[in-house]
């Protein structure tokens, strides 16, 4: 693991900061780190100067079987150095933690994808009997204009595949017979609503009998924050908690809407 740790500090000395501009990102950093990692270069694909995302491939030795592909992102978003205990862009290593900010989202990952990808590159292990692709994208904190989306819509021969493995959405849950990976079938997404008031219009200077429009509005902007979000258990949720070899007094709480968010 000596490897991915070394890498990861790279990855978050790197300074790969994207504020949705795209004068930013920079991500032509990583990709230098990794060609270094690695020992060679690779697909290097850049729609804007320095934003750029990396692919690699290892053919297998089926040409009917699937392909994987391992995608990590190299993108950070910014880091205001006054809320953190470490140099959010030092890397530093403290209590068996390396603090830095992507340590989490996604560096870990991207770094560790490329050691496990890197034997397969370098044939050190036996090739796989599909395709093996490591990607590493820029612009994924700011929608993957110029990362991702970039790649699927103009390189389709660099990154097409059956099977992908990116970014994990929960970490393991602590049960009974050991650690468990629940698996995602979906996150979260827009829910646009349109919000209508209505009020008595009248001038500044003869208040009497107006009622302005927008003190509904605000307040009911107001509730969403303070109204508690309604719980529902539904037979999904049962049949995943039931699924977890938890204990009983802990299904009993998870089941309860009155206890499930102390629960969790």
């Amino acid at each position: 693991m000596s490897d991915a740790v070394d890498l990861l500090v790279e990855l978050i000395k790197n300074r790969c900061v994207n504020d949705g501009t795209i004068g930013s990102g920079h991500e032509h950093r990583s990709v230098t780190s990794l060609a270094d990692f690695f020992g060679r270069s690779g697909s290097v694909v850049e729609p804007a100067p320095g934003r750029q995302s990396v692919v690699y491939r290892v053919k297998g030795s089926d040409p009917s079987a699937p392909t994987l592909a391992l995608m990590g992102h190299l993108d950070v978003v910014p880091a205001d150095p006054s809320g953190w205990s470490h140099d959010p862009f030092g890397a530093e290593l403290d209590g068996g933690y390396i603090w830095g900010r992507g340590a989490i989202d996604m560096l870990n990952l991207t770094a560790t994808m490329a050691t496990v990808f890197k034997p397969y590159l370098l044939g050190e292990i036996s090739r796989l009997p599909g395709d093996l692709v490591f990607m590493a994208v820029a612009d994924e904190e700011a929608a993957g204009g110029v990362g991702a989306k970039h790649l699927v819509e103009e390189r389709w021969d660099l990154v097409s595949t059956d099977y992908l493995l990116t970014e994990i959405a929960y970490p393991p849950l602590a049960t009974s017979s050991g650690p468990g990976y629940p698996v995602s079938v979906a996150e979260k997404g827009p829910h646009w609503t349109v919000v209508r008031s209505h009020g008595t219009p009248g001038h500044g200077s003869v208040p009497w009998g107006v009622d302005n429009a927008l003190e509904p509005l605000v307040a009911g902007l107001g509730a969403l924050f303070d109204t508690p979000s309604p719980v529902l258990i539904s037979e999904e949720w049962r049949t995943f908690v039931s699924g977890l070899d938890l204990e009983a007094s802990l299904i009993d709480r998870l089941m309860d809407p009155e206890r499930v968010d102390a629960a969790i």
